[in-house]
C-alpha cells in the first residue's frame, strides 16, 4: 500500500451537475476562492474511476474475485483519485480545501461521500428546456442525438432528489445564481464552511461562460413536434417535480415540422 495522498483527509468540495447548466460557472467562480486548491480543470476521470470502484465493491462477479478487503480497495482507489487530479500538491495548508468538478449519478454520489467522509458536494440544476437546448447547440454534446440531450437533463432530477435525502449535498439553481449571485455565492461558501469573499460573485458579475445565443429563451419554437414529444416523454413529469413549466404547453404550437 502507498502512502494517503496528502489531500484524503481534507474537507473536500464536489461540484457537479449536467453539462450546461451553469457548471463551468460555477466552477471557476469557486475556484476564486482564495481557500479553494482548484485545478482549473474538469475531472470526469473522477466519475469513470469512482463508478468503477463502485460496481467492483457491488457487482457479485467483481465482488468474488477483490484481492483485497474493502478497506484497501477504497484506500487505493481513493489514492488513484487523487494522484490523478492532484498529482503535484500543495503543501496542506489549514483551513484550504482541494475541489473536484465531474458529473455524478446518486449511486455515484453515495459512494463518493463513502470514499470521503469530509467531502460535500454541489449540484447546479437548469430548467430542462434551457439546458437541452444548449447542449443541442454546443460543438460537442450537440453531436448527441436530441433523445439523448433529453435523458441527459433527466439525470439533473434524479440528482436534486437525490440531494434532498442528505444534508452532504446542496442543490443550486442556475436561475438563482444568474439573478442573485452575490446571494447565493454566499450560501455555497457557507454551506462548505469557507470563510466569506467576494471573489466568487464577482467572478460571476464580470463573466460569462459558454453564453448560449440570446434567442434560447424561445428555443422550443425550433423544437419539432417529436421533440417536443421526446422531451415530454423524457423529462415532463421531472420538469413538474422541480417546479419548471413547459412553455408549449402554456401556448398554441407552432408549425415545426
Amino acid at each position: 500500500m502507498t502512502q494517503p495522498h496528502p489531500y484524503a483527509d481534507l474537507p473536500m468540495i464536489v461540484v457537479t451537475g449536467v453539462g450546461r447548466s451553469g457548471t463551468t460557472a460555477l466552477r471557476k467562480a469557486l475556484g476564486c476562492h482564495p481557500d479553494i486548491i482548484s485545478t482549473g480543470h474538469e475531472h470526469n476521470i473522477a466519475f469513470d474511476l469512482l463508478e468503477t470502484a463502485r460496481r467492483n465493491r457491488t457487482e457479485f462477479s467483481r465482488r468474488v474475485a477483490m484481492q483485497v478487503t474493502d478497506a484497501e480497495h477504497d484506500a487505493l482507489f481513493r489514492n488513484l483519485l487523487l494522484d490523478l487530479i492532484f498529482p503535484k500538491p500543495e503543501i496542506v495548508i489549514p483551513n484550504k480545501v482541494p475541489m473536484l468538478f465531474t458529473n455524478l449519478f446518486p449511486e455515484t454520489a453515495d459512494y463518493l461521500l463513502e470514499l470521503f467522509p469530509n467531502a460535500k458536494i454541489v449540484c447546479i440544476v437548469r430548467d430542462g428546456v434551457d439546458t437541452v437546448h444548449s447542449r443541442t447547440k454546443h460543438a460537442h454534446l450537440g453531436v448527441h442525438p436530441f433523445e439523448r440531450q433529453c435523458t441527459a437533463w433527466k439525470n439533473a432530477h434524479a440528482m436534486a432528489q437525490w440531494s434532498d435525502t442528505t444534508d452532504r449535498c446542496l442543490t443550486v439553481r442556475y436561475e438563482h445564481m444568474k439573478s442573485d449571485p452575490v446571494r447565493t455565492c454566499e450560501q455555497v461558501l457557507a454551506y462548505c464552511s469557507l470563510t466569506p469573499s467576494e471573489s466568487p460573485a464577482n467572478h460571476l458579475l464580470e463573466t460569462t461562460h459558454h453564453p448560449t445565443k440570446p434567442e434560447h429563451n424561445a428555443s422550443w419554437q425550433s423544437w419539432t413536434t417529436e421533440q417536443r414529444s421526446i422531451f415530454e416523454t423524457h423529462c415532463g413529469q421531472e420538469m413538474a417535480e422541480l417546479g419548471y413549466t413547459i412553455p408549449w404547453k402554456a401556448q398554441p404550437i407552432s408549425n415545426a415540422s
